[in-house]
C-alpha cells in the first residue's frame, strides 16, 4: 500500500457540498479505513468522483464496507434517518432491513463477478421514521485496490420510487376516470358511451431527439391516420413545436425529472393536415435510463380527458347558469329537494317574501316556515313533487309568520318539478306577492263606484275614443252637451267636428293633432272651445281633458277624457272682460290728460331751474307710464279674450328691435348692466311692437327679480329654421311648482321674497298670447337662489310679404 505525503488528501475531498464538508470534518481515525493520509490512491480518486458528481453514488469500502456517499445520494436516505451517521458507518449496521438482500450483490462483486443491474427493485428501507417501499434503479461496481484486487464496491443508483408511484398514480387516476366516467353518465347520458371507451395511450420516445420507439394502438388512436414509429416526435406533430409541451419534452429528457400533467390543453390536430383542435391531455413523462444511469428516452403516459372536461364544463356551466337564473331572477324563486323540502337554492326576492332571513337554506320547510303546517298550500307542493304535475295558483290565501306575527297574504304562486336522469328531485317554486293588487282591485271596485257617483255629481261628461276600433263613446251628459238626445252610434267626424263652434274649429283639432303626436304633447290634453248643439243649435262653452295612450312606435291607440260645461263661468269672464276693457278705455282719457299736464308742468320747471320739482315731475311721468303700460296690458287681455286683437306683421330685422328695447331698458334701469349676444341679423315676419313688448316684458322681470344680480344677459342665436331669444337674469329663480304654471293669466308667485313687486300676473300671460299668435314657443329655465332664463321662439321662414 502506497502512503500519501501528509495533507495531499486535501484537494481529492474538495468540493462536494454538504457531504465534503462532513467527509472532510469526519474522524476517520476511528474507522477502519484510518486516517485519510494513509489511503489508498483508488480510494482517493473514487471518493473524489462520488463528491463531485451530482448523480447519486455510494461506496462501501474495505472488510468492514465503510460508508461512504455524495449529496446527490443524500435525499435517498431520508429525513431524520440514517443520515448523517450513514457516513463511515459499517454497511452491516447501517443496512440491517435489507442487509439480507444487497449483502449477496456486495459479495458477488467483491469476489470479482461481474458488475450488478437492477430496475425498478423494490428494496424497503428505513427513512423518515419508518419502514418505506421505496424503489430503485441500480448497478454495483467492483472498485479495485492498489493491489489490483476489490477493495470496495461503488453503487451508481436512482431512486424510482416517484416513478412508480408515478405510474401507480396513473393506474389509480385511470380507475378514478372510469368511475367519474360512470358517475358523470349516469348524470349525463350523452356522455356515457364516451367515458365507457375513453382511451389510454403509451410510446416511448428514444434519444434526444425524442424518436418514437414504440407507439401502442391507444396512443395511436390519439392520432388516427399519422405516421409516428420512427420518426421525432415533433417531426410527427409539428404544431408542437411552438408550443410549451415541447419545452416540457426537452426539460425531461435533459434535467431527468419527470413530469405529471394533468386536464393540460395542447392544440393538435388529430391527422395530418386537420385543423388544429383544442384537446386536453392527462399524461406522465418518466425519463427512461440506461445502462450508465444516464437518460436516453422519455416513457410517456396519456390519456384524453377533452370530453370529460367539456361536459364538466358544462355541467358546471349548466349550474351556474342555473343558479345564476335563480340568484338574479327578479321575481321570487326557491328550490326545495327531497320529501322534506329542503330549501336548496333560494334568491334574496323569496327570502325576502318569506321574511325569515338568508339563513333558511339548507333547511327543510317544517324549520324554514313552520306555520305552513294545515295550510292547503302545502298539499299543492307535495302533489307536484309526487306527481310531477305542474300547479300554478291565483291570489292563493297564505299566512306567514314575519317579526313574529301572523299576517295572511296572496300569492300567485307556480311548482314546477325537478327532473334528474327522469326522476322528481325537487320542486322549482315561483311566487309574487299579489296581496296590494288584491287590495287594490277590492278598493277599485269601491272606487268604480264613487267615481261613478262624483262624475254624476260633477255633472261630468265621457268619451273614449278607440283608434284601432275607429270607434268614439260618449256617455249620456257628453251628448247633451254636443246637443245630441239620441243613443245612435257617434263618430268623429259626424259629431264631434261637426259639432265645434267654427271660429273655435280649427284651434282644438291642431290641439288634437298635437295631442296624438307624442313627442309635443305627450298625449296630455286640455282645452277649452264652443259647441255648436246638433238638434238644440245652442251654443255651450266646454273644458275638455283627457289623455292618449300609445302602442309601438309612438301610434296612438286610445283617447279618453272628460268634459266639463263651463258656459256659466266663460260669461261670467266676458263680462268681467268687458267690464275691465270698459274700465281701462275710460281711464285712458284721463290719464292722458295727466300726461299732459306733467309734461307742461316739467317744461316750466326747467325752465325755471327748479330742480326739485323737475325730478318729482319726472316720477310721476314714470309712474303715469307705468299706469298706462298697466292699462293697455289689460285692454290686451279684453282684445284677447273677445277675439279682437290683431296682428300687424311685417319683415324687420330682428337684431335692431332687440337693441331698441335694450337701449329703452338702460335709461329706466341704470342699476343693471345688460349686454348682448347675437349671431348673424336675421330677418323676420312679425308684429314688431308685440314681439317688443314681450321682450320688453322679460327684461322688466329681469330687473325687478334679481336683488342680488346686477348682470342680465340677451341672447338672439338661429338654428333649425327658428330664431331664439333668451333673457337670463341672476335673481331669485322660480320653484318646479311655479314654473308649470308662470304664464297663466292673473298667476303670480307667491314668496317673501316677492310680495313688495307690483304686478297683476298678465305680462307673461300675454307674452305667451303673442308667441303662440306667431307660431313660436315659449318658456322659462330656473333654479331657486341662482336666476332664471326666460326664452321665446319665432319661425324664420314664415310667411313673407310679397
Amino acid at each position: 500500500m502506497i502512503n500519501t505525503p501528509a495533507s495531499s488528501y486535501d484537494h481529492y475531498l474538495a468540493g462536494g457540498g454538504e457531504m465534503g464538508q462532513l467527509t472532510r470534518s469526519f474522524n476517520w481515525e476511528q474507522s477502519s479505513v484510518g486516517n485519510p493520509d494513509a489511503w489508498p490512491q483508488s480510494l482517493l480518486t473514487t471518493v473524489n468522483i462520488i463528491l463531485n458528481s451530482r448523480f447519486p453514488m455510494f461506496l462501501w469500502w474495505g472488510p468492514d464496507l465503510i460508508q461512504f456517499y455524495n449529496d446527490a445520494y443524500r435525499p435517498s436516505l431520508g429525513d431524520d434517518g440514517k443520515h448523517p451517521k450513514a457516513l463511515g458507518q459499517k454497511g452491516e449496521d447501517c443496512w440491517q432491513e435489507i442487509w439480507p438482500v444487497i449483502k449477496p450483490l456486495i459479495d458477488q462483486v467483491i469476489a470479482g463477478g461481474e458488475s450488478t443491474w437492477s430496475e425498478d427493485q423494490l428494496i424497503p428501507i428505513y427513512r423518515n421514521h419508518q419502514l418505506e417501499d421505496v424503489y430503485w434503479t441500480f448497478s454495483y461496481s467492483k472498485v479495485n485496490g492498489e493491489c489490483g484486487t476489490p477493495a470496495g464496491v461503488l453503487v451508481i443508483c436512482n431512486e424510482t420510487t416517484g416513478k412508480i408511484h408515478a405510474f401507480n398514480a396513473l393506474n389509480d387516476a385511470k380507475q378514478e376516470l372510469e368511475v367519474a366516467k360512470a358517475e358523470t353518465e349516469r348524470q349525463r347520458d350523452r356522455l356515457k358511451q364516451f367515458f365507457m371507451q375513453a382511451p389510454v395511450g403509451i410510446s416511448v420516445l428514444d434519444g434526444p431527439n425524442m424518436v418514437y420507439e414504440l407507439v401502442n394502438p391507444p396512443y395511436q388512436q390519439l392520432f388516427a391516420g399519422r405516421e409516428l414509429l420512427g420518426k421525432p416526435v415533433l417531426e410527427a406533430l409539428p404544431e408542437l413545436k411552438a408550443q410549451p409541451i415541447a419545452d416540457i419534452l426537452r426539460d425531461v429528457y435533459n434535467t431527468g425529472k419527470s413530469f405529471e400533467g394533468k386536464e393540460l390543453l395542447i392544440p393538435v390536430a388529430r391527422y395530418d393536415g386537420g385543423p388544429l383542435e383544442d384537446r386536453f391531455f392527462n399524461f406522465y413523462y418518466q425519463p427512461r435510463l440506461n445502462e450508465l444511469g444516464k437518460v436516453d428516452g422519455i416513457l410517456v403516459f396519456v390519456f384524453e380527458v377533452t370530453d370529460m372536461i367539456v361536459a364538466k364544463r358544462l355541467v358546471e356551466e349548466s349550474e351556474t347558469r342555473f343558479r345564476n337564473m335563480i340568484e338574479q331572477a327578479p321575481f321570487a324563486l326557491l328550490v326545495t329537494k327531497g320529501e322534506d323540502l329542503v330549501f336548496d337554492e333560494i334568491n334574496q326576492p323569496m327570502i325576502d317574501l318569506i321574511g325569515k332571513g338568508g339563513n333558511i337554506k339548507g333547511k327543510p320547510w317544517y324549520e324554514a316556515i313552520p306555520e305552513l303546517k294545515g295550510q292547503p298550500i302545502l298539499d299543492k307542493l307535495y302533489h307536484t313533487l309526487h306527481t310531477g304535475e305542474e300547479w300554478t295558483g291565483y291570489e292563493q290565501p297564505i299566512t306567514i309568520t314575519r317579526d313574529g306575527k301572523p299576517e295572511q297574504r296572496h300569492y300567485n304562486i307556480t311548482y314546477k318539478p325537478l327532473l334528474e336522469n327522469g326522476q322528481i328531485t325537487g320542486v322549482l317554486q315561483s311566487a309574487i306577492d299579489v296581496t296590494l293588487q288584491v287590495k287594490a282591485r277590492q278598493e277599485l271596485e269601491q272606487a268604480k263606484d264613487t267615481l261613478k257617483l262624483a262624475i254624476s255629481a260633477a255633472e261630468l261628461g265621457t268619451f273614449d275614443m278607440d283608434m284601432e276600433k275607429d270607434t268614439m263613446e260618449w256617455d249620456e251628459r257628453c251628448r247633451n252637451l254636443f246637443g245630441i238626445s239620441h243613443n245612435d252610434r257617434v263618430t268623429y267626424k259626424k259629431d264631434f267636428i261637426a259639432g265645434l263652434h267654427p271660429d273655435d274649429r280649427e284651434r282644438v283639432l291642431k290641439g288634437i293633432d298635437n295631442v296624438f303626436n307624442r313627442s309635443v304633447s305627450n298625449g296630455d290634453y286640455d282645452v277649452e272651445y264652443r259647441t255648436v248643439g246638433a238638434e238644440d243649435k245652442m251654443i255651450r262653452w266646454i273644458r275638455a281633458k283627457g289623455k292618449a295612450y300609445f302602442g309601438d312606435y309612438d301610434k296612438p291607440l286610445r283617447f279618453i277624457g272628460s268634459v266639463l260645461d263651463i258656459t256659466e263661468q266663460k260669461n261670467d269672464e266676458l263680462r268681467k272682460n268687458d267690464f275691465i276693457g270698459m274700465v281701462s278705455h275710460e281711464l285712458k282719457t284721463p290719464l292722458t290728460s295727466l300726461t299732459a299736464l306733467i309734461q307742461i308742468l316739467q317744461a316750466k320747471s326747467k325752465k325755471g331751474d327748479d330742480d326739485f320739482t323737475v325730478n318729482a315731475l319726472d316720477k310721476a311721468n314714470n309712474q303715469v307710464k307705468k299706469m298706462s303700460a298697466l292699462i293697455n296690458s289689460f285692454l290686451n287681455v279684453s282684445r284677447l279674450e273677445s277675439g279682437k286683437i290683431s296682428l300687424a306683421k311685417h319683415q324687420f330685422e330682428l337684431g335692431e328691435l332687440i337693441d331698441e328695447t335694450i337701449e329703452e331698458a338702460r335709461l329706466t334701469m341704470p342699476g343693471h348692466v345688460i349686454t348682448l349676444i347675437q349671431g348673424e341679423p336675421v330677418m323676420i315676419y312679425a308684429d314688431r311692437d308685440k314681439i317688443g313688448s314681450v321682450i320688453s316684458n322679460f327684461l322688466s322681470n329681469a330687473v325687478k327679480y334679481s336683488p342680488r344680480g346686477n348682470y342680465i344677459e340677451i341672447n338672439c342665436q338661429v338654428a333649425d329654421d327658428a330664431a331664439k331669444i333668451s333673457v337670463k337674469d341672476e335673481g331669485m329663480g322660480i320653484k318646479p311648482g311655479d314654473i308649470e304654471r308662470i304664464f297663466e293669466r292673473y298667476y303670480r308667485v307667491e314668496s317673501t321674497h316677492r310680495q313688495h313687486i307690483a304686478g297683476f300676473g298678465i305680462g307673461l300671460y300675454l307674452s305667451a298670447e303673442i308667441i303662440e299668435r306667431h307660431d313660436g314657443e315659449i318658456g322659462v329655465e330656473s333654479e331657486v337662489g341662482k336666476g332664471s332664463t326666460f326664452w321665446f321662439t319665432l319661425p324664420v321662414n314664415s310667411e313673407k310679404i310679397n
